[in-house]
């Protein structure tokens, strides 16, 4: 089924160098000559990783709308410890996620239903991880993604 809301601007993760020299900026709206709208399950999911990689606190707005698991990627640690934060922060922003959906009516395509962790990848050799996330939309659309880590550099998608 098309998506019946708004467009939103796609935006995407900047690697580890060129957030260091955009002043920790972490996101941008990609390396194309003109932005790209996006609605439906991608708006859904470019919403759910800018909540989920905006540390709590730092919204200008909302000093709720983030997560820990951002601040996590300061130094080595345990894949016990990244799953455990992962997972709480995952909770978190579904439930945000679904309370906002529910409050603006967003179409079907646009609600997140429910979010799974697949895979969490620790760099042995030094700081940083990856984390492999499915999100999965009310109608069932999945959409597999990787959280960069942000410290080692590595790239989501």
């Amino acid at each position: 089924m098309a998506s019946t809301g708004k467009f939103d601007l796609h935006t995407e993760a900047l690697p580890f160098d060129q957030a260091l020299a955009h002043n920790g900026k972490c996101f941008s709206f990609g390396d194309y000559a003109k932005s790209i709208a996006v609605r439906g399950v991608y708006k859904m999911v470019d919403r759910f990783i800018r909540c989920m990689l905006t540390p709590v606190g730092t919204h200008p707005s909302d000093v709720d709308y983030g997560t820990t698991l951002a601040g996590s990627f300061t130094g080595n640690i345990d894949s016990t410890t990244l799953f455990a934060l992962t997972s709480e922060s995952v909770n978190a922003v579904v439930t945000k996620m679904r309370a906002y959906d529910s409050e603006y009516g967003l179409p079907d395509d646009e609600r997140l239903g429910t979010v799974q962790i697949d895979d969490i990848v620790v760099d042995s050799t030094g700081p940083g991880a990856i984390i492999y996330l499915t999100v999965i939309n009310v109608e069932g659309t999945r959409v597999s993604i990787a959280l960069p880590d942000l410290i080692s550099g590595g790239s989501g998608g």
